[in-house]
């Protein structure tokens, strides 16, 4: 049987709206919860290098990721994950290191969070974490032409291989938005490009939109619980059903 690997996709670790925002409190439990379950972390590259070299997936694997790069996952997700000897893989928007979630403005009930600056970041890495492509101002990429989707892709990638030292290897769509087009732009920069849903990853996982859990749907212990558990396909289900029917309706991508 194939090892299935639950790749969470958070953003804002502070008190605030949902799906944005998830309280620390929770997500303290949902680490704890993992780390009492016998769970060890990786992060995404650490993943793709197991799947690029052929190497099995560890059971009872966790890959902690956040989109955006708020300065609350630097103040409360860091030293919770730390305390359990976890790391994680964070996505910043280049663009505004160091300022705040400027692309939301105008978008009713987003509210404006501080976002880490490119010291914070450092830190991260010198602790283990990784670094992972997100843009580099946040823009929808199937709304853009091939020029400016490279644009978004190199820029972002330069200033993050400056930070880290290395090259950049993996990529999360931003607001979740993908199409052909838009995967193969992102092929020729990234060897992993990841999506955000209620799906689990394993190593035959296309890795031009391998799938995330939305952190949304494991922001308690009680979800990671159930999550973990012999009813977490069954809830992931019901969580990708819900999905399908909301983006249908709204017509529109993630965060």
């Amino acid at each position: 049987m194939a090892v299935k690997v639950h790749i969470l996709a958070y953003h804002a670790i502070e008190t605030g709206p949902g799906p944005l925002c998830v309280d620390p409190r929770g997500f303290a439990a949902v680490v704890e919860t993992f780390a009492t379950a016998g769970f060890r972390s990786l992060t995404a590259a650490e993943l793709l290098q197991h799947v690029v070299n052929d190497r099995p997936l560890p059971p009872r694997t966790v890959v902690f990721t956040f989109d955006d790069g708020y300065a609350s996952v630097y103040d409360q997700a860091f030293p919770v994950l730390a305390r359990h000897g976890f790391t994680a893989t964070v996505f910043p928007v280049t663009a505004h290191l160091g300022d705040a979630n400027r692309w939301d403005e105008g978008r009713p009930g987003i509210p404006r969070l501080r976002l880490m600056d490119g010291s914070r970041l450092q830190e991260l890495v010198a602790a283990g974490w990784e670094l992972g492509g997100h843009t580099h101002t946040h823009r929808p990429l199937t709304g853009l032409d091939d020029r400016q989707i490279d644009d978004e892709l190199n820029r972002s990638n330069e200033i993050l291989a400056e930070l880290t030292g290395a090259p950049i290897r993996t990529f999360a769509y931003p607001f979740g938005l993908h199409d052909p087009r838009v995967r193969r732009r992102a092929a020729t920069a990234y060897r992993l490009a990841l999506e955000i849903g209620a799906g689990t990853f394993v190593a035959s996982a296309p890795l031009d939109r391998a799938p995330r859990i939305e952190g949304w749907y494991v922001r308690t212990g009680t979800h990671a619980r159930t999550l973990t558990g012999p009813f977490g396909p069954l809830y992931l289900m019901i969580r990708r059903r819900a999905r399908t029917v909301r983006r249908l309706l709204r017509g529109g991508g993630d965060r």
